[in-house]
């Protein structure tokens, strides 16, 4: 019966070894402005261009979003990943809830759209999905990240004028 609470033990340590503690994520703290290239990829050109359109939006109480492009999601799922680092950055007014995070993942090729509960009456997931895959994806499948960014904002807050958010 020891011989059996020993083989168990030592598999259980080997299965330990081999899967290994995992790595906390390290989410990067915001820059000042809306758009944050931590994988740089858009020309300063575009960062100040999209940095203008979403400062205009904030000031006209439309959303707050946030652009986001990052060298790794460290592993986590797209998803999981977007919505940690909304939760550190806090995107959004607290009361009205109306943040977005707009995140772009080259080294992945993966993006998302996470929307605060107040505008997602306006911007429900199939509508940041259609924005993303019909609009964005096309574009970042080229390379064009400085294109894909500006199509994807500009759709958003067409989107927030067409319902009056």
């Amino acid at each position: 019966m020891r011989l059996k609470h020993l083989l168990i033990a030592l598999l259980m340590f080997g299965v330990m070894a081999c899967v290994g503690p995992k790595e906390e994520v390290r989410f990067p703290d915001p820059r000042p402005g809306y758009v944050h290239d931590f994988a740089n990829v858009l020309t300063s050109n575009v960062i100040k261009l999209v940095n203008d359109r979403l400062r205009a939006a904030d000031k006209a109480g439309q959303t707050k979003m946030a652009v986001v492009t990052v060298p790794s999601l460290q592993g986590l799922d797209v998803a999981d990943y977007t919505v940690q680092l909304g939760k550190k950055w806090k995107v959004g007014d607290k009361k009205a809830d109306n943040g977005i995070i707009f995140l772009i993942a080259p080294k992945e090729r993966k993006i998302r759209m996470e929307v605060g509960y107040g505008n997602e009456e306006v911007i429900p997931d199939i509508t940041a999905k259609q924005i993303l895959n019909k609009k964005v994806a096309p574009l970042l499948k080229k390379g064009d990240y400085n294109a894909g960014v500006q199509v994807g904002v500009e759709a958003v807050l067409a989107e927030l004028a067409k319902k009056g958010g």
